[in-house]
């Protein structure tokens, strides 16, 4: 059975009938509490992902040039943030990201408003990560310093926990990378914020 085509259909088919934003589609495990997230292009194609355990930066373009997330990148929400004992622990609540073609494709054929969809459902889990010391870390409106710009930028370890505890509450959206995105093992080596208008 085709995981990938099938999450995209049960997609199509929940957003066509009202479900809009609500879908996520995963693979779980329960005998040894490992997870594989199926997403982006690898929804609609067969292959395995071009895993990486770059601490390059996100690219501004997360997506392809059909609208689905580029190989090795996971979206989600943030929700938590925490430092202590020098660790930085991330939370993130899966979701998918989808722009252009793959939105209207995801959304019935019709694009959504501004051109993306975020899909989740209302069982996806919520996955902890270790941050890598040495992560690659881009804020663009809610993690930088300065909320009321939109503007995508570097920023450290520290404003990564700072802004976050001034946005607590609100779930940001954002692009993560680690070393096995299969199955979610491994610290963040990169995590850039999605802008949402």
């Amino acid at each position: 059975m085709n995981v990938r085509r099938v999450a995209l259909s049960l997609a199509v088919v929940a957003i066509s009938a009202g479900v809009f934003g609500v879908v996520g589609s995963q693979v779980r495990s329960d005998g040894d509490g490992q997870a594989k997230v199926v997403s982006g292009a690898e929804a609609v194609s067969a292959g395995p992902a071009d895993v990486t355990s770059s601490y390059d930066e996100i690219p501004e373009e997360a997506v392809d040039e059909d609208g689905y997330a580029l190989p090795g990148l996971e979206f989600g929400f943030l929700t938590k943030v925490s430092q202590k004992d020098g660790k930085v622990r991330l939370t993130v609540q899966e979701a998918e990201f989808y722009s252009g073609k793959a939105a209207a494709t995801i959304n019935g054929g019709v694009v959504p408003p501004n051109s993306y969809l975020i899909a989740e459902n209302d069982t996806s889990t919520e996955a902890q990560y270790v941050l890598a010391e040495d992560a690659s870390l881009i804020g663009i409106n809610m993690l930088i310093d300065d909320p009321s710009v939109v503007e995508r930028q570097s920023i450290t370890r520290e404003q990564l926990v700072e802004n976050f505890r001034r946005a607590e509450g609100q779930r940001v959206p954002v692009w993560v990378r680690h070393p096995d995105p299969a199955f979610e093992d491994g610290p963040v080596t990169a995590l850039a914020e999605q802008y949402v208008p």
